[in-house]
């Protein structure tokens, strides 16, 4: 009985592949007929007369005069239509093939339709196509509508059938002229008309632009201190233009704190470490959207560091604004650090922008190792140095929401070139020995020589879904000079660099870090989000030189608050010549201030 049970669900389950085979090899067919006697010239063409799915085969059938009309067969259209259980039958008149005998062209416009990359033998003898006429079309009144000609009209005129051939005359009325008559700003902002204008790319009398327009909810959307509490309106009058902008104060001035702890280790004798960040930030506090910044943060045992900056787009009339910043940063008991930087940068667009700026740094050695330096007659990898030069720098950003994208790209170049002092160093001219001169290791370096830093950031994000982006970014960088030195090296790891590592742990004179990460968004500026970090280090000084590789993974959560974007993240980091321990983990929590 066991067998006969067995044996029916076995023939049962036979039959259940059966039925789902012959369910999944199932077609239906499209088939189509003339009703001008052409059914031959339809089956010349690569048309398709196979599917899979039945609505699918009923919306191709409807779709074949528009593909008809795109070979040339402008008045191809249906004439009835029917379906039954496997097959949909198509009776379409085709009508007579067009074929271009003269596209005219007034002489003028031709400089016009070359650039929009149509030549005389574009339509020169072929088949007429209403689709690509259409986009050429469309094109034009693009142009126009984007070099003051907001009433363009495009369209053919004298045209000709005859026997098959089409001729006729493209026809161009551009209409008035119009240029931007004025800006009016209404709401309670505190803002300077030339900022607005500037940061917007209209400015009074420039002639008028449907794409400067079509970006300005973007372009505001971007500014923090401001909102729209209505949708621009765009008005017509005589040949201007008068754009009016609704717009009120946000708060966005910020005052914030975190505090962390970091866990007692032999390095700080057995004490937890009081770690944070402080922030005050001002924006827009004079009203020609100014931002002052002052930062203050220790993420390392005794090694604090103080940030000033200063910035100030659009200076007078002209796009050019200025920048200053001036950076603190102690080391440890290794070394201090001072720099400052004041500079210009110019607004080539909305997009695109270009600084330029002087900088200066010195670094004094807080505690020079007299004991290395007895022992090997040499000098460490450490240095009292002061360095002076000047840095460009590229910065792109095409991005559809700047603080959290879903699609674009980012974009920063810089690369500097700067003199570079190395200065003897007191407890080393300190150092007696009648046996050695200390003061003549200095003899073999050379003090006067160069540096040149390049660095690259970039990023590029796919959407996926509604509510989801895929990034992938690279963050490069490089320095050369005639002799190297650890205050002077980049400091990577962590939570801006190479997660599931030490805050600027790793020194280093040229690294590669590269990106993947799946976001899911959750709010305009917050995410969830999954990630893997590797890279490439350098280290060379004068006396040693490594590399090593790293990897990472983690996950993490952005989140929106009232002053900018709170990000926790669970990171597992490994290098190459080190066994991986979970108990080495990092959990990095940052802030990002939306300017």
């Amino acid at each position: 009985m066991a067998k006969i049970l067995e044996y029916r669900c076995y023939l049962l389950f036979i039959c259940c592949i059966a039925c789902v085979q012959v369910t999944a090899q199932k077609k239906y067919t499209l088939h189509i007929t003339s009703t001008d006697n052409k059914t031959d010239l339809l089956q010349a063409l690569p048309l398709q007369t196979t599917f899979t799915q039945k609505n699918v085969c009923w919306q191709y059938a409807q779709q074949l005069p528009a593909l008809l009309a795109t070979r040339g067969y402008i008045s191809a259209a249906i004439d009835s239509i029917w379906q039954t259980d496997s097959t949909v039958y198509l009776q379409l008149f085709v009508g007579e093939k067009y074929v271009w005998n003269q596209f005219a062209v007034a002489t003028a416009d031709w400089p016009l339709l070359n650039q929009l990359g149509v030549y005389p033998q574009t339509f020169a003898t072929k088949p007429f196509n209403q689709q690509k006429l259409q986009q050429l079309f469309e094109q034009l009144i693009q142009y126009f509508a984007d070099n003051g000609y907001p009433f363009a009209t495009v369209g053919l005129d004298s045209v000709k059938l005859e026997q098959g051939n089409i001729s006729a005359k493209l026809h161009i009325e551009k209409a008035n002229a119009y240029l931007i008559d004025t800006v009016i700003v209404s709401g309670n902002i505190k803002i300077s008309a030339n900022f607005i204008n500037r940061y917007l790319g209209i400015n009074n009398k420039d002639v008028y632009r449907q794409n400067k327009i079509d970006d300005i909810n973007q372009r505001l959307a971007t500014l923090p201190f401001l909102v729209q509490y209505q949708p621009y309106q765009i008005e017509m009058v005589n040949t201007g233009a008068v754009v009016r902008l609704y717009l009120n104060s946000r708060s966005s001035n910020q005052i914030n704190a975190l505090v962390g702890f970091q866990p007692a280790n032999q390095q700080l004798g057995g004490k937890l470490l009081l770690t944070g960040e402080a922030n005050i930030n001002l924006r827009n506090p004079f009203g020609n959207a100014e931002t002052l910044a002052i930062n203050w943060q220790q993420l390392l045992a005794k090694s604090p560091r103080l940030n000033l900056s200063f910035q100030r787009p659009y200076i007078g009339h002209s796009p050019l604004g200025v920048t200053a910043g001036f950076e603190l940063y102690k080391r440890d008991s290794f070394f201090i650090t001072v720099q400052g930087k004041l500079g210009a940068n110019y607004a080539i667009s909305g997009k695109k922008q270009l600084s330029v700026f002087v900088q200066w740094n010195n670094t004094a050695v807080l505690n020079m190792d007299t004991s290395y330096i007895k022992i090997t007659k040499r000098l460490p990898d450490i240095a009292d140095l002061a360095t002076t030069g000047i840095v460009l720098q590229y910065d792109f950003n095409n991005t559809n929401y700047r603080f959290n994208p879903r699609m674009g790209n980012e974009l920063q170049l810089s690369t500097g070139f700067a003199s570079k002092n190395i200065q003897r160093n007191s407890a080393v001219l300190a150092i007696k020995d009648e046996a050695f001169n200390y003061s003549s290791l200095y003899d073999t370096v050379k003090q006067k020589t160069y540096a040149v830093k390049s660095k690259m950031v970039a990023a590029h994000y796919f959407p996926l879904g509604k509510q989801a982006t895929l990034k992938t970014g690279v963050q490069a960088a490089w320095l050369q000079s005639a002799n190297y030195y650890q205050n002077e090296m980049y400091q990577i790891g962590g939570f801006k660099t190479l997660r599931g590592f030490d805050e600027e742990g790793i020194f280093t004179n040229r690294y590669a870090i590269g990106t993947v990460e799946y976001r899911y968004l959750l709010a305009q500026n917050g995410y969830f989000f999954v990630f893997t970090d590797g890279g490439y280090a350098a280290y060379k000084s004068n006396s040693t030189s490594n590399s090593h590789t790293y990897i990472s993974a983690g996950t993490g959560i952005s989140l929106e608050t009232k002053t900018g974007i709170f990000t926790i993240a669970y990171a597992l980091g490994k290098r190459n010549d080190v066994q991986l321990d979970v108990r080495q983990s990092k959990i990095h929590i940052g802030f990002v201030s939306i300017f």
